[in-house]
């Protein structure tokens, strides 16, 4: 073949062709290698750090600059090692690219290159966006480039594509890690935070209003938090309780677990209490209840703390009360507790009276006390959330919420607290509300005290536990499995779904806020399945909203309850929906010593003792114990055991009428 004939022109577009593939294939392996090297990246840093270095080594440049986006914040970084946060973009170019959103190429020549360091003739400058579907997440400005190519022009960009998803990936978990260590350090540190809260709010009197509806958003998002831990603290004491193996000094650590367990629920409830009125979601629900019921034992639960401060408590009627009215029970009854126990706290010596008087189908309520009293100035302020007066502050407990609380409830209701006080003389609460008198209601039956064990002869119920927190699935797993359900446990909506499938659960209780998916999704869906709407549901929530009940209903769930949980109420309601027959304490054999019997005791005895056991007030109870050693000696050593092993079920049967 003669080699001096030219190639035609086939041959030479062939050849071409080949060239052109051979740079492709090239472009494309370095293409990939970068990937691969920023794919072996962990960090926000490292893959920064990892771009930079890998586009210099491969592809060249005299600097590489990257501008990015966390949240509102511009940062920049560069191959030269400068690393600042930028209140706007500093280059023309990478403004151009941020307005258009598309890849810019502009010559050393030109004067928008805005180039560091020496030039290389004849290079050009590449500026690409980084963009995440329609998302902006960054610039990268490559300067000087002095190879390239249409392949390269071609490629690259399948590089930056993959470099953006990369970046935004590292800055959405920089931003959750961020988020994380707020939160953290919010829970390591919830006393400062409140005592910095309310030290701005007294500093910030003009934006005071402002302030408290911040301050209501926060705790209202904090309160699964708050709750949660709680629920495991004060759940777990209470299977302590009923452990007959503890000895003396772990009960009276554990008396101290449960009364400051206790006391910060109430602490939070309060504030919660009062985020709750101000966001405006506390409502009047009005229905029939038993009054003379409520009275009684709301008084025989201030005639024992009265009496342990040698206080007289009366409640005086004028005229013919209501047997049965309707009305919010719930609200009125925590007035009415508030402002006893206020004038029992604030009073040393003297009286406590309750005075009731109806008008038509209103009543009126004065509670009046021979207490401190409050000074004009501090009587324009009691009603304030958060304000304590001095002789208030002395007596060291409380949040200066309850007299805030009590008079948005009796406002809801319809009425207005109002006080007249005398320093040293006492003071007089009083109110008026609509209460009508309606027919005889039913009353529901009392607890026959701890539930044991499920009735013999009843199939086995088959539970499943939906809960994302370790230690309240493992609290549920206890209770649930003591009394003799068989249980089965997910972390998550979705595999709470799958065990339904699988097992056909009996009873499902789900907490409504979990990663993955959320219970009133995994509800929704099991509702859906065959079998799904046969399946009782019950919602655990930390939500101290009483107003999330609907939301939580109408998403398929048979009932709720809050958190920290409360066991009997927890029994109640898997009873109730599964028709469930329950073993009691009451119903097992007692003991030699709990055969004692308090017939010998007089009523108002018996019943100051029912009414402290109730509420599980250890102080109350050892006070009246104190009194009867001398009289009655056998009664009194009964009830030092009964209380030393925290069995306050038991004194409450012994105690009944």
């Amino acid at each position: 073949m003669n080699s001096d004939i030219p190639p035609s022109q086939t041959e030479l577009d062939l050849r071409a062709k080949v060239r052109r593939l051979v740079e492709e294939k090239s472009t494309l392996q370095l293409v990939l290698s970068l990937i691969e090297r920023l794919d072996a990246q962990a960090g926000m840093e490292s893959v920064i750090n990892s771009m930079l270095y890998s586009i210099v080594e491969s592809i060249g440049g005299t600097n590489i600059k990257l501008y990015y986006w966390i949240g509102e914040t511009l940062h920049y970084v560069d191959f030269l090692g400068s690393k600042t946060v930028l209140a706007e973009i500093d280059d023309s170019l990478v403004k151009d690219v941020v307005s258009q959103r598309k890849f810019i190429e502009v010559s050393t020549e030109s004067g928008d290159a805005l180039l560091q360091g020496d030039v290389v003739p004849g290079a050009w400058t590449w500026a690409f966006p980084l963009l995440v579907g329609d998302e902006l997440i960054g610039v990268i400005k490559i300067e000087n480039l002095h190879i390239g190519g249409m392949s390269l022009r071609s490629f690259l960009p399948v590089f930056f594509r993959h470099a953006a998803l990369i970046l935004s990936n590292e800055i959405r978990n920089y931003q959750r890690e961020q988020a994380e260590a707020e939160l953290n350090l919010y829970r390591e540190h919830l006393e400062q935070l409140v005592a910095s809260r309310t030290a701005e709010l007294e500093q910030a009197k003009t934006v005071a209003e402002s302030a408290n509806r911040a301050k209501s958003v926060f705790l209202s998002n904090m309160s699964h938090e708050l709750r949660t831990p709680l629920n495991a603290i004060l759940g777990f004491s209470q299977l302590m309780e009923h452990d007959p193996a503890l000895n003396s000094q772990h009960k009276k650590e554990l008396k101290t677990i449960n009364r400051a367990g206790q006391h910060l629920l109430a602490l939070i409830n309060d504030v919660l209490e009062i985020s709750r009125i101000e966001a405006g979601r506390t409502t009047v629900t009005n229905v029939p209840f038993n009054f003379n019921e409520m009275l009684t034992t709301i008084c025989e639960m201030i005639h024992v703390r009265a009496d342990m401060k040698g206080l007289a408590f009366s409640m005086e009627r004028n005229g013919c009360l209501p047997h049965f009215v309707s009305g919010d029970e719930h609200h009125l009854r925590q007035v009415l507790i508030n402002l006893l126990n206020n004038a029992v706290k604030y009073t040393d010596k003297g009286s406590v009276l309750l005075r009731l008087t109806p008008l038509d189908d209103y009543l009126r309520f004065e509670i009046i006390d021979t207490g401190a009293g409050i000074s004009d100035d501090d009587q324009k302020k009691i009603f304030q959330a958060f304000f304590q007066c001095e002789f208030g502050i002395s007596k060291g407990d409380g949040t200066g919420l309850g007299l805030a609380i009590s008079q948005e409830f009796v406002h809801l209701m319809g009425g207005e607290i109002t006080v007249t006080s005398t320093v040293g003389q006492g003071s007089t609460f009083e109110f008026t509300i609509l209460l009508p008198e309606i027919e005889a209601v039913t009353v529901l039956q009392e607890t026959q005290g701890r539930i044991l064990h499920l009735e013999e002869g009843q199939p086995p119920i088959r539970v499943l536990i939906v809960e994302d927190n370790a230690d309240n699935r493992l609290l549920l797993k206890y209770l649930l499995e003591s009394v003799g359900f068989e249980i089965q446990i997910a972390e998550n909506g979705e595999e709470a779904i799958a065990i339904f499938q699988a097992w056909q659960p009996h009873f499902i209780w789900m907490d409504m806020r979990m990663p993955v998916m959320d219970g009133y999704k995994a509800t929704q869906a099991i509702r859906a399945l065959p079998d799904g709407k046969n399946v009782k549901i019950a919602a655990l929530t930390a939500s101290a909203f009483q107003e999330d009940r609907a939301e939580i209903l109408a998403a398929g769930c048979d009932d709720m309850l809050t958190k920290p949980l409360n066991e009997d109420k927890l029994f109640q309601i898997m009873g109730q929906l599964l028709g469930l027959k329950y073993r009691h304490l009451a119903d097992e054999t007692t003991t030699k010593d709990e055969q004692v019997s308090f017939n010998a005791l007089n009523a108002d005895i018996r019943a100051q003792l029912h009414s402290a056991a109730e509420l599980l007030d250890l102080e109350a109870v050892l006070a009246i114990v104190e009194k009867l050693k001398t009289d009655y000696p056998q009664e009194a050593n009964t009830l030092e055991k009964l209380v030393s092993e925290f069995r306050f079920e038991q004194i409450q049967q012994m105690t009944m009428d």
